[in-house]
């Protein structure tokens, strides 16, 4: 039987770093729950992070520092005082909000390049071939193999999926510059 491996003491400084994150949370009056959505991770994550039991991801320390309103350095240096609570303001969960909205967004327009599409297909055509000659006695392996001429078809899809996000993308920035060019 093997034995547990005891996880490392921990620290100090991550003692304080976990408590200096968990107050600021508090002082910005949101729950574990509405704070991890915000930042892009699970409660249990961030439970984890203000316990100290987990070390708090740098990239994690930039999204807090953007969510509380605070400078990063604030968070990690320990020296320095933590300003009084203000609270969450409504400007920066609007921020958060929209750069969630923007990463779902991007999903959303990516999903049919992400999808596995041959690999499905690959796996649908054994279980039906499996099944056919189990259930009917027949074999299927011909005519199903003519499905297999649609993964080429799948690519020109997705081709043409990535050529509408890309002139999608240069509208975006031109707007932007043309934006800024005006201010």
């Amino acid at each position: 039987m093997k034995k547990r491996e005891q996880p490392e003491p921990i620290s100090n400084e991550s003692r304080q770093l976990a408590r200096r994150v968990a107050r600021l949370r508090g002082d910005s009056k949101l729950s574990q729950y509405e704070a991890a959505k915000m930042l892009g991770a699970k409660p249990e994550q961030l439970a984890a992070w203000e316990g100290g039991i987990d070390e708090l991801p740098a990239a994690m320390i930039a999204k807090m520092a953007t969510l509380y309103g605070v400078p990063a350095d604030v968070i990690v240096d320990l020296g320095t005082k933590l300003p009084e609570p203000e609270g969450a303001t409504e400007d920066r969960i609007r921020l958060i909000l929209a750069d969630i909205e923007d990463a779902m967004e991007e999903d959303r327009r990516n999903f049919f390049i992400k999808f596995p599409y041959p690999i499905v297909l690959v796996i649908l055509y054994a279980l039906i071939c499996l099944l056919s000659s189990l259930v009917f006695q027949k074999q299927l392996w011909v005519p199903l193999a003519y499905t297999f001429i649609s993964i080429p078809v799948w690519y020109v899809f997705v081709a043409i999926q990535l050529i509408q996000n890309r002139k999608r993308d240069k509208e975006e920035l031109a707007a932007e510059r043309a934006k800024q060019d005006k201010e």
